[in-house]
């Protein structure tokens, strides 16, 4: 009966082994196919589908020319190309690449300033509570909306889009708007102004210490590093040469491979085994060197409308819904826990 029951028990977590296998291996090849698949942003697939469809005819043409006409073309220098060319593409993804990843972070250190700030000012405040008059919760939630301003007008001006916008009316009043429509550029920095001087204001009622003041300074240089870093990345693109070199390299290279390709497959004797090699390598290459091309395209301008770009307006919602919560939400009063009895005080009243 025992060798019974460990038999079965063997089976079972070999069987549960087996099945935990296939589901992960379902499970890797659905995230495979939502990846290849165009479900989310703007599919790279989609954008070079033209040129690979492109590689269709000029693959079929070379084989005629290569079979039917006898031309000889050599693939000797489609091999040296080959390095250059691809170290090229590749070098101009991965700048585009790291230009979306330094973006992000700008980004992120633009929000964690936010936060900093907004954590200092309304622990004072609620540290003072029953305490204050009627300007400082005025100064406190100014502080509030200055900061969200900075955040959705360095936006706005990363994207260029008017001054104007619907995601400032909430943190903006008349006179406000007014003011910050005087500056051309650097709305943002005007909103940071706007709240060092109400940080200043509420130091000088006693609600913010000189350390305390110190440390909401370095985070509004926090806030200014974050916004000329990506006013650095904005007006900065990639030079035009490098662009324009590597697509038209990679044109020239692409499209001209079926050549090459077809020549080397010319030893085949059959006619449509020589085509159907050329047209397939030839997508191939085409395939994978216009996706590398096209997906540096998409990721050198992180701060775009794009779908593959910085879901800035997002990243805006989240932080106005985080700090309206930060500045609203009552802080838990502090309640000490109950004296325990001695243990002697215990046995004496038993």
């Amino acid at each position: 009966m025992v060798k019974k029951a460990a038999s079965h028990d063997f089976n079972e977590t070999l069987f549960g082994r087996i099945v935990s296998t296939l589901s992960l291996s379902i499970s890797g090849m659905n995230k495979i196919m939502y990846d290849i698949l165009p479900f989310e942003g703007d599919s790279v697939l989609v954008a070079i589908t033209l040129p690979v469809l492109l590689s269709f005819p000029i693959a079929a043409f070379s084989v005629m020319l290569i079979v039917d006409a006898n031309y000889t073309w050599s693939s000797d220098l489609h091999q040296l190309l080959t390095p250059g060319i691809g170290f090229l593409v590749v070098f101009r993804c991965t700048t585009a690449f790291n230009r979306f990843w330094e973006a992000r972070g700008h980004v992120g250190k633009a929000i964690k300033g936010c936060r900093t700030l907004s954590i200092i000012v309304i622990t004072q405040y609620h540290r003072h509570a029953g305490k204050p008059g009627e300007d400082i919760p005025k100064a406190v939630d100014d502080v509030r909306r200055y900061l969200l301003l900075y955040f959705h007008t360095m936006i706005n001006e990363l994207r260029n889009v008017s001054k104007r916008q619907e995601n400032i009316e909430d943190f903006v009043t008349p006179q406000e708007l007014v003011l910050l429509s005087k500056r051309k550029k650097g709305q943002a920095i005007t909103a940071l102004k706007w709240v060092g001087a109400r940080l200043a204001y509420l130091e000088s009622l006693g609600y913010l210490s000189p350390l305390q003041l110190h440390e909401t300074n370095e985070s509004l240089t926090h806030l200014i590093e974050a916004f000329n870093g990506l006013t650095k990345i904005k007006t900065t693109p990639i030079p035009f040469p490098i662009r324009q070199l590597c697509s038209l390299l990679t044109v020239v290279y692409v499209y001209s491979a079926p050549l090459a390709l077809a020549t080397a497959f010319r030893s085949f004797t059959a006619y449509w085994n020589i085509m159907a090699r050329t047209i397939g390598g030839s997508m191939l290459l085409a395939l994978a060197f216009f996706g590398i091309n096209q997906t540096a395209s998409d990721l050198e301008d992180p701060l775009g409308h794009d779908a593959n770009d910085l879901p800035l307006d997002n990243m805006g919602a989240a932080l106005k819904n985080e700090l309206n919560g930060l500045f609203s939400e009552p802080i838990p009063a502090l309640k000490l826990p109950a004296e325990r009895p001695e243990k002697g005080e215990g046995e004496k009243r038993a």
